[in-house]
């Protein structure tokens, strides 16, 4: 089998999702049976910058409407709504056989707050999936404000296509 065939085989199994705007958590090629596209954590205490951490009725709305599901304030109150985000919530998905995964948020992101990347974090480790984080301290959504992390971002994007499509 040539190299070309082999390769083509390699990603015959994989499928790409590139980056994902919202946080941008990039997950790079995932195998096919594995987690969708997903934010990295949906907690109504990590969502502050909107209020949600002092308002279930807020709270269970936007999660409603992000999640497809009915969420209420009660379920909000009671912490018991996992289930009904877990299909957009990244560290619930997170197991043994995740793909690696390189991580890059804004401290100042009022899009995806930033407070829910230590979910995903957590999952990573606990499961022993090799990740990196990078963390712009300047930055919001865009990821603007970090230059230099920016390209220090572009370059371990580079390095994890090079590594896992090999």
């Amino acid at each position: 089998m040539s190299e070309k065939e082999k390769a083509a085989g390699r990603l015959s199994r994989l499928k790409p999702l590139g980056f994902k705007h919202s946080c941008h958590f990039f997950r790079g090629f995932l195998h096919s049976s594995l987690e969708p596209y997903l934010d990295p954590a949906v907690h109504h205490e990590d969502w502050s910058p909107y209020g949600l951490d002092k308002s279930p009725e807020a709270a269970a709305g936007l999660f409603s409407v992000m999640s497809g599901n009915r969420i209420t304030e009660e379920m909000i109150r009671e912490n018991d709504y996992d289930e009904e985000v877990k299909d957009i919530s990244a560290y619930m998905w997170v197991n043994e056989n995740s793909v690696p995964t390189l991580c890059a948020y804004g401290v100042h992101d009022k899009v995806c707050p930033f407070d829910s990347v230590r979910h995903l974090i957590r999952a990573l480790e606990e499961n022993h999936v090799p990740f990196d984080y990078i963390e712009f301290p300047h930055s919001g959504h865009g990821l603007q404000n970090d230059n230099k992390l920016y390209v220090k971002y572009m370059e371990k994007l580079t390095e994890y296509l090079d590594k896992y499509l090999k």
